[in-house]
């Protein structure tokens, strides 16, 4: 009975975001072989949340979940074995816990089984597989599971070629909101294809697609307003909406990296703010000199900043380490960026991200938005020693009681 209580008591902290108190509640719950706890902490793990993200970890405890018949788990630890985050890549492993979890009949599961066909992880492509397991997925509801079982009825693979089938799923998915299928019926409407042409309904879901920000639908409503199609035409428009398009392919790290620039603790009063700012410079340096974690800070700002003269981000980057290294989280964040950058310190992905990753385990929100853009710049084991790494940092820092969480 206790085990349940607590158990609920977790899922509610989880509910409230409240991650920290849900992974202390999780951990001995998990560790007493609760199946759900175990699935849940291994989330909180691959997720990064309360506690930095660590795939070997949210592997291990997927494993122990999914061993007991865990759905979720089953299809976490599917994930992960696909890509070999955490755990050697196992792409055959991965197939077969996918089927696992898709074969307890929840929509999601059966959609990343069908996507496993679809793409060939673990076997040869299989079109006709991955349309009975988008079927399934689709029938429940689930809108990509609509959109992509439309995909293969528009281009005939696995099934029948059958537009008017196609279009069904399309605007099926479309009503719920799928940026994809959106665009999908936007097109069908531009060619009357398995639908009268309709220039005007297709720039309606050209637009719905383009305001969440696909960028192929962005550049075919761009194509609409440079021909007139289905709207007034205007030239302004269309190159406007072609270079957002463009630049919506590109985003990656280097776009978050330069709006964020470099944080600021906002519990802090402004540096050099008094008005002595030289004597209050020196103060600051002396205090950091004395291993004052938020004097280090603050002396890395200035210097970071150049306020009393040019930039020195070299230096910068020794306070900003001490600093992080005495736990004060903006630190560590300014410290990771540093790295990733490679300002004032050699570039290094891996220790960029070690601190970023404690930072955002930490509740710094810009080192949890850099940390999720920084995957597509590197590799699987690039990731897993970073995140042994920041693992261990946090360890360290938590059981020395010098973290500053975010507030």
């Amino acid at each position: 009975m206790a085990r349940m209580e607590a158990l609920t008591r977790a899922h509610t902290a989880l509910e409230r975001g409240h991650h920290a108190a849900a992974l202390s509640l999780l951990t001995p719950l998990a560790e007493q072989g609760l199946a759900d706890a175990q699935s849940a902490l291994a989330g909180l793990y691959d997720r990064g949340l309360g506690v930095p993200q660590n795939y070997a970890a949210a592997a291990a405890w997927y494993r122990k979940a999914a061993d007991q018949g865990d759905a979720a788990a089953q299809n976490g630890l599917a994930r992960l074995l696909a890509g070999g985050f955490g755990v050697p890549q196992d792409q055959v492993a991965a197939l077969a816990y996918f089927r696992k979890a898709a074969e307890q009949g929840a929509a999601e599961h059966q959609f990343d089984l069908a996507t496993a066909y679809d793409n060939g992880i673990g076997v040869d492509k299989d079109p006709r597989e991955a349309a009975k397991w988008y079927e399934r997925a689709a029938s429940q509801g689930l809108a990509e599971a609509q959109a992509s079982l439309g995909v293969l009825y528009y281009t005939g693979a696995g099934v029948p070629r059958d537009l008017g089938k196609a279009l069904e799923l399309y605007r099926a998915a479309a009503q719920q909101g799928s940026a994809r299928a959106q665009n999908n019926l936007g097109r069908m409407y531009t060619k009357g294809e398995g639908v009268a042409q309709d220039y005007a309904s297709a720039v309606d879901w050209f637009r719905k697609a383009a305001e969440q920000g696909l960028p192929q639908a962005i550049r075919n409503l761009g194509v609409m307003y440079d021909n007139g199609f289905g709207i007034r035409q205007d030239d302004a428009a269309a190159i406007e909406l072609y270079r957002l398009a463009g630049r919506k392919v590109t985003v990656q790290l280097d776009d978050v990296l330069a709006e964020i620039g470099l944080v600021y603790d906002h519990r802090l009063a402004p540096p050099l703010s008094t008005g002595d700012p030289a004597a209050e410079l020196a103060a600051t340096r002396a205090a950091a000199s004395h291993g004052d974690p938020v004097s280090q800070f603050m002396l890395a700002h200035v210097l970071a900043q150049g306020l009393t003269g040019a930039p020195d981000l070299r230096q910068a980057g020794d306070w900003y380490r001490k600093s992080a290294e005495s736990g004060l989280v903006s630190a560590m964040t300014n410290l990771g960026l540093l790295y990733l950058t490679g300002r004032g310190v050699p570039q290094d992905f891996v220790l960029g991200y070690m601190w970023i990753n404690v930072a955002a385990a930490s509740g710094q929100q810009d080192a949890v938005r850099v940390r999720d853009a920084i995957g597509p710049r590197m590799t699987s084991q690039q990731i897993n020693e970073a995140q042994k790494l920041a693992s261990a940092r946090w360890r360290s820092a938590r059981e020395s009681g010098v973290l500053n969480q975010e507030q």
